[in-house]
């Protein structure tokens, strides 16, 4: 398993085939396409990224890496990076991004990093969301939950955190 420090420097050469069979785990968590396209943003795609982002400061941190995608490992419940799916850099507003974990998650997270890296030889490329641990600052809450329809149900949070390769929900009593 490569550490972040080892997968950022492999974003930044722009060979993201390097990456291809690397395992999803408590630090890295791969989504094949951004959560939403420019406009599109609904309820329930922000909340989306709000639980991945929340659950990985609840952890010890870790890499949410947009554009790749993942298969099965037919041994176990995670997942690994099978192929890299580049995209426009038109096609995520970074700072859209940032509004809405800043909007959806508190605590703020100061120290989170959201960079686009372009694909060597491209004009497509890739985006890596660096969670650092909220710590003594936390929990770090999703202030917003949205209904099946969609819409906000009214002062609610949900607190997640990051349990092997998956974001998971906590109780009231955890």
């Amino acid at each position: 398993m490569k550490s972040a420090n080892e997968i950022m420097a492999i974003l930044a050469s722009g060979d993201f085939s390097s990456l291809i069979d690397e395992s999803e785990s408590e630090v890295l968590d791969a989504k094949v396409q951004p959560y939403w396209q420019l406009g599109q943003a609904t309820e329930s795609w922000k909340f989306e990224l709000a639980k991945d982002v929340s659950s990985f400061a609840n952890a010890r941190g870790g890499l949410l890496l947009i554009g790749f995608a993942t298969k099965k490992l037919s041994d176990s419940r995670n997942e690994q990076m099978a192929a890299v799916r580049p995209f426009a850099q038109a096609d995520l507003d970074i700072q859209q991004y940032r509004g809405v974990i800043k909007q959806w998650i508190e605590p703020s997270i100061p120290e989170l990093d959201i960079r686009w890296f372009a694909q060597f030889g491209s004009d497509r490329g890739v985006v890596a969301i660096s969670v650092p641990p909220i710590g003594s600052r936390g929990p770090c809450l999703v202030n917003r939950i949205p209904d099946a329809d969609g819409k906000i149900m009214g002062n609610v949070v949900g607190l997640f955190e990051r349990r092997g390769a998956d974001s998971t929900p906590l109780t009231a009593a955890q």
